[in-house]
């Protein structure tokens, strides 16, 4: 049985998803694991916020779930290139996007981040 599996990471300054999704080859199955959510306090505001959820993110990382995974996907906001949203808005997003890619990404197994 061969299994492919993915990290995938919802990026957000107040609220960032993470998961694995799994596909079976054989039997042509899906399913996701080892999801969860971290949260980023109330407390914790501009750059606070964002080394918040990126020492966490770090952590998750680390987890042998994400061994296994041949890929890693990281949800970008593609209203980040909208020019009628703010840019100030949205960077704190790009900057723990950009730091997921960083983390989940492994040079020992040449996994690729998408």
């Amino acid at each position: 049985m061969e299994i492919i599996r993915v990290a995938g990471i919802d990026p957000g300054l107040r609220t960032t998803g993470f998961g694995v999704i799994n596909y079976d080859l054989e039997k042509n199955e899906v399913w996701a694991s080892n999801c969860g959510l971290v949260k980023t306090p109330a407390r914790f505001k501009g750059v606070d916020a964002i080394l918040y959820m990126i020492d966490h993110m770090r952590e998750i990382s680390k987890r042998d779930c994400f061994e296994d995974c041949s890929k890693v996907v990281v949800e970008f906001p593609a209203s980040f290139y909208n020019p009628k949203f703010s840019g100030g808005a949205l960077t704190p997003v790009a900057a723990v996007s950009g730091a997921c890619m960083v983390l989940f990404q492994s040079d020992k197994d040449n996994k690729k981040v998408l």
